[in-house]
């Protein structure tokens, strides 16, 4: 289980996440995780500070999850590509047929075929994006992951079943002030 908070405003975001594993049968756990990060831009300059063991320090953005900028706003720069969602009553939705040519072109391009060694993924996926007063409200999306994989001898075989709810709130009221 994931819960997070992200703050946009002017050049600066401001992340919290905590993470819930939970693993049973032999070996079992459960635990909790959580990681604060913080990022600005500052006369074109990326700046990203992330919390460990209560104290901030300086990092690189690969090292909380992202590449670059872009990925922490994915609908701010036009990038994604219109033709995959369709216009509904409540806003827009990536119907499963859609996501699913999505995700095969991603999988191609990054090989992830290759990496597993003979084996197969199987992932479908819908979204759905709602819309209040012209802005991104909320986002309900399901996903199902099955993996067989196997590589020297060993076998590895996953099921996965992913809902993501996302609330979109305080538009244009939103500070993002250092934390440190």
């Amino acid at each position: 289980t994931a819960t997070q908070e992200v703050k946009y405003a002017e050049g600066k975001i401001f992340l919290n996440t905590t993470m819930s594993y939970v693993m049973e049968g032999v070996g079992g756990f459960n635990e909790e995780e959580t990681v604060c990060a913080y990022i600005e831009e500052v006369d074109g300059i990326l700046y990203c500070y992330i919390k460990m063991n209560g104290e901030w320090q300086a990092t690189n953005l690969i090292n909380i999850g992202f590449h670059n900028l872009d990925e922490l706003a994915p609908f701010a720069n036009d990038y994604l590509d219109y033709s995959y969602f369709t216009k509904t009553d409540f806003g827009f939705k990536l119907d499963e047929e859609n996501a699913q040519s999505y995700i095969d072109q991603v999988f191609a391009e990054a090989g992830i075929g290759d990496m597993l060694g003979g084996g197969d993924l199987d992932m479908s996926m819908y979204a759905e994006y709602y819309v209040n007063q012209g802005a991104l409200s909320g986002l309900l999306l399901k996903a199902k992951m099955n993996m067989n994989a196997s590589e020297s001898g060993v076998s590895i075989k996953m099921n996965g079943d992913i809902t993501a709810k996302a609330t979109c709130k305080d538009y244009g009221t939103t500070t993002v002030e250092k934390p440190f």
